[in-house]
């Protein structure tokens, strides 16, 4: 063995200076390169944890407003439905009035255009009756001759004239 010692050359005193300035090392790194890492990595899993758990209360709030949104817009578009159906009616209600009204407008104005139409006749017919008469009775007279008196034949149609009118 000593002729392997001897061939690497080890020397009892280099190892154990070695052992001792490992140790030391070690210690050295463990608090200058180890400890910093390590927390560092356990910064970084604790931030990463804290992201992904902020990402999931992100997704659970956004996926309740989106819910929120669709409810909203689904309680819009049934106000819209309930506001134009209200409008529609509304508007066939007036639309009933107004032609109701205009039926009315033109039921009277028909009424009175024949009133004023069998006034305008008979005021025509009034003012007709004595000149029909006055023909009557000189077609008549030449018709007749002197067999009947113009009076006699003017009261005689007047009293026809009249018996008509009556009826």
């Amino acid at each position: 063995m000593s002729a392997i010692q001897e061939a690497l050359k080890f020397s009892p005193t280099v190892f154990v200076f070695q052992i001792v300035l490992f140790l030391l090392l070690l210690q050295v790194m463990n608090q200058v390169f180890w400890k910093p890492i390590l927390g560092h990595l356990t910064k970084r899993k604790s931030d990463t944890e804290a992201q992904y758990a902020a990402r999931d209360d992100l997704q659970v709030r956004m996926e309740r407003l989106r819910t929120e949104y669709q409810e909203s817009i689904a309680k819009m578009e049934s106000e819209a439905r309930a506001t134009i159906a209200k409008a529609v009616h509304e508007t066939q209600l007036e639309r009933d009035r107004i032609l109701s009204e205009a039926r009315q407008a033109a039921d009277r104005a028909i009424r009175e255009g024949l009133e004023a139409a069998e006034a305008e006749r008979r005021s025509s017919l009034e003012l007709l009756r004595p000149k029909v008469a006055t023909a009557a009775v000189s077609v008549a007279g030449e018709a007749l001759g002197a067999a009947v008196s113009a009076e006699k034949l003017r009261s005689h149609i007047e009293e026809h004239v009249a018996v008509q009118r009556a009826n």
